[in-house]
Order: C-alpha cells, then structure tokens, then sequence
C-alpha cells in the first residue's frame, strides 16, 4: 500500500490557494488544483478528494507530488507546444468584410492572396477554411436581376396579386400564370452519385444549337397549356396563342359567367402593339392580363415550373441535337403536369 500523501501549508499558502480556487478568471484546472491541496492539508485522503473533484486518484496524487516539487509554480499549466498565430482576428474580420460586401465570388486561394496583398499576412488556404467553417458555408451564389422594381408599385401590385388568388380560390375568376423558358443542347454539369475515386464526364455535343423556347400558360391544379418554337416566339404567333386562351374564356364566361385573368410580366413580346391593339377584344371575350412590377419573377408561380423541370429532369444532359432536346423535353412536360395533376395541352404554333 503507497504511503499516504499529506502536504501541510503556511497560513498565507493555504490563503492564496483559497483565493485561487475561487477565482472564476483562473484557468478551472489551475483552480481545482489549487482545492485537492486545500482539502488535503485539511485532512482529506486521496482517494476522497479523488471522488469529490471527480478526478481520478493518480492525478490527485500528481498534482500533491508536483506541489511538493515545484511549489505554486506546479498549479499552472505550462505553454503548450506549436506555432504561433500568426493571424489577429481583425484579419479574419477583414475577410468576411470582403466575401460580404464584394461583387464577386471568392474561394479560399483568393482568400489568402488577398490577405498577403491588402495586409500582408501569409495564410494557407487550408488554414482559412478550417478558420471559416465556423459560420461560414462553401456553397453557390446567385445572381441578382439588375433593374430592381420600384418598392410602393411593387406592394401595390402584389397585394393586387393576392386578392386575384382569393377570388380565384373562391371560384370567381380563373387565375393563369404566363412565362417563356428556353432549353439548350448543352446543360450545365450538376451533381451526381459516383464510385470513390472516380471522375464522372459527360460529353458535350458537337454543337450548341438552337435553343427550344417554350411558352406556357399554367393554372394552378387544372392546366398547363404551352407551346414550342425553335428560336424566338414571334409576336403574331403569342397573339394566336392568346387569342386561343380569349376564345376559351369566352366559353367559360358563357358557362359559368367566371372571367379568366393571365398573370404575365413586362417582357417587350408581352406588350408589343400586336397584344394593345388586341387587349380590348380579349377584355369584351372574358380574358385580362395582370402585368407584374418589373423584375418580379418570383411573383409568378409558372416560374418554380420551369425550376422544377430545369432541375429534376433535363439538368446534367447533354443532346446531339434538337429533335433529341424537343424528345427529352416534351415527356419532363408530361411528367410534372402528372406530378401537378393538371391537364397537358399543347398548342401547335404552324
């Protein structure tokens, strides 16, 4: 059996390790210490101080030993090894200042580029990283449109907006969303499930070709009416295309006395002399046109459509040609008007 550790301290040691175990600004190892050799010197065993600070019996033991060694000096850690930061926090301050306010993207190699230039602090781009991944996220940007809508017509033509849904909601008009989208051979490469170690290609095509536009008329759980054009959509044809959606209202006016309003917005095709000269006409048969505020996109519902078809099923692809594109198009059509549970139809522009 070792034999029993038992320290004895002067009255102005036993005072200042009282005052250092309760001293909240001293390191919690230094101040727990700093009690095991208070308790002792009052009596305590080992083993019962062991339990009391919920530290195991041999640390007791050192700490004791170290004291008897080394004195107060033993109670404090010593530095630890490694290198010394070469970095202050108002350099990390300046980073995130420039990824947030910059126009442009930054990774980590530019990150340390431009700490050496503007302050002239060497850091590795892996040490940045691991430095920013506490609130900060690698991840992609967005762009944003460079007209912004003016802010009161804006609210007033959204608080327009949703009173056409609550009358729609309610049976009294038919709400339709108006948008055009365009499709291309090549699609940019997205993610994908591939074998560790691996790297996935997809081949390009050999040419870009003509891009597949597609204009669609959707109403929310009824129908997605649309129609395709290699190239532009000319504007006699989107007057054809309206004065379809004009003659369908004016059945439905005669059927149920319910208008039809189609939210569109302000592209120079949808408010070409072709559609003023015509708005009237179209008025008189049931059908209006909602215009949105400039650069509201994320107003018209047509738009997370396009989003969802872009997205889920033409995303990471690549067509030879565009027969192939109008193949490949066309059923991701049916397949979310399917997932919509709306009616599928498609206006034929010749």
């Amino acid at each position: 059996m070792p034999a029993r550790l038992r320290i004895s301290l002067t009255e102005l040691e036993a005072q200042k390790l009282r005052e250092l175990s309760s001293n909240p600004q001293v390191p919690e190892r230094t101040r727990k210490r700093a009690e095991v050799l208070c308790l002792n010197a009052r009596g305590w065993t080992v083993d019962q101080i062991a339990d009391w600070i919920e530290w195991a019996p041999n640390t007791v033991r050192k700490t004791l030993t170290t004291w008897v060694i080394k004195g107060e000096d033993g109670l404090w850690d010593a530095p630890r090894s490694g290198r010394k930061k070469t970095w202050e926090e108002a350099d990390i301050e300046y980073l995130e200042y420039r990824c947030d306010r910059d126009e442009r993207t930054y990774n980590s190699k530019q990150l340390s580029v431009l700490l050496k230039k503007e302050r002239q602090v060497e850091l590795t781009p892996a040490i940045i990283r691991k430095i920013l991944k506490k609130g900060w996220r690698w991840k992609g940007t967005k762009t944003a449109q460079r007209i912004h809508p003016d802010p009161k017509q804006k609210q007033v033509k959204k608080a327009d907006l949703e009173m056409l849904k609550s009358c729609a909601e309610r049976g009294e008009i038919r709400l339709k969303y108006l948008d055009k989208s365009g499709f291309s051979l090549w699609s940019s490469a997205s993610y994908s499930y591939i074998r560790v170690g691996k790297q996935k290609k997809i081949r390009q095509s050999k040419k870009r070709g003509k891009r597949l536009n597609i204009l669609g008329i959707y109403e929310p759980d009824k129908s997605f009416n649309y129609a395709a054009a290699m190239g532009s959509i000319k504007k006699e044809n989107f007057v054809k295309i309206l004065d379809k959606e004009a003659s369908e209202a004016a059945q439905i006016r005669r059927q149920t006395g319910v208008d039809t309003v189609i939210v569109l917005d302000n592209y120079s095709l949808h408010k070409s002399h072709l559609v003023r000269a015509k708005e009237k006409e179209w008025e008189a048969q049931g059908l209006s046109l909602f215009f949105l505020p400039t650069s509201s996109s994320e107003l018209n519902l047509i738009e997370g459509e396009w989003h969802q078809i872009k997205s889920h099923e033409i995303s990471g692809r690549m067509f030879e040609d565009e027969y192939e594109l109008v193949q490949a198009v066309s059923p991701s059509l049916r397949e979310r008007s399917e997932k919509l549970g709306v009616k599928l139809q498609h206006f034929r522009l010749t």
